[in-house]
């Protein structure tokens, strides 16, 4: 039977699963994989940062562990040989979430820094990554609130922050908002799309066409309406105001 043990084991197997801090406890770790062996468990492995945990300090107080992790027995493995474990971009937490299956992607601007972290940390690092991480909370809550307007859910109220929640509920949104069907004039019910649409269209030029044909088309270079000046002003226009006749 295939099994899968999972979770933070809170104890590093080997020396290169911990920086900083106190060395591994060679007893301790010793307990730990004798437990493995007993049930016949095996670590397939991982991708992208070692280290699972972080204590999030200063590079002179740093430490990082790999506390968490996947273990497979034999009959798992050969009923998923291609199955992978990655640890996934670290950002709320402490811990970064571990992923098993196909190869996903991550913001590789924040996972660089954390892989590059793992390997040589640096002060210069440590600052980076939390810049970078407040920036992707502040994108996060900006989505978090985009789903939340688009739902119309008072999420202020009930303090949820899943934001498959506000997917769900503007999926449902939609569905109840389009059209399945829709009666015709004699009360009959029309449920194809592409009639749906023409019955919906004719009704519209039922109403508007007609107002529209009665009003009359005249050509405007034929208007009857032409400009007339006033006495006044034909006067004020006169080339010659003071012309006389020539026989006076």
């Amino acid at each position: 039977m295939p099994w899968v043990i999972a979770g933070d084991f809170n104890e590093p197997l080997i020396n290169e699963d911990k920086f900083g801090g106190r060395a591994v406890s060679v007893s301790r770790s010793l307990l730990f994989k004798e437990c493995l062996d007993k049930c016949n468990m095996i670590d397939i492995g991982f991708l992208r940062p070692r280290f699972t945990w972080t204590n999030r300090r200063e590079v002179q107080a740093l430490i990082k562990e790999r506390f968490d992790r996947y273990f497979v027995n034999p009959s798992w493995v050969l009923m998923y040989p291609e199955a992978k474990v990655t640890h996934l971009t670290r950002c709320h937490s402490d811990h970064c979430p571990v992923f098993v299956g196909d190869v996903v992607e991550m913001p590789c601007w924040i996972n660089g820094i954390q892989r590059a972290l793992a390997l040589k940390p640096s002060t210069f690092l440590v600052n980076l990554e939390n810049e970078l991480l407040k920036e992707l909370d502040v994108v996060l809550n900006q989505e978090e609130e985009l789903w939340a307007l688009k739902s119309r859910v008072n999420w202020m109220i009930q303090d949820d922050r899943n934001t498959s929640v506000y997917h769900v509920s503007t999926l449902v949104k939609r569905k109840r908002n389009k059209i399945m069907a829709i009666k015709d004039a004699v009360g009959d019910w029309i449920h194809e799309e592409d009639d749906i649409k023409f019955f919906i269209r004719s009704g519209f030029n039922k109403i508007y066409l007609p107002s529209l044909s009665c009003v009359p088309k005249t050509d405007p270079t034929k208007s009857s309406w032409q400009p007339k000046l006033t006495e006044v002003e034909r006067e004020c226009h006169d080339p010659n105001p003071w012309n006389m006749n020539s026989d006076a």
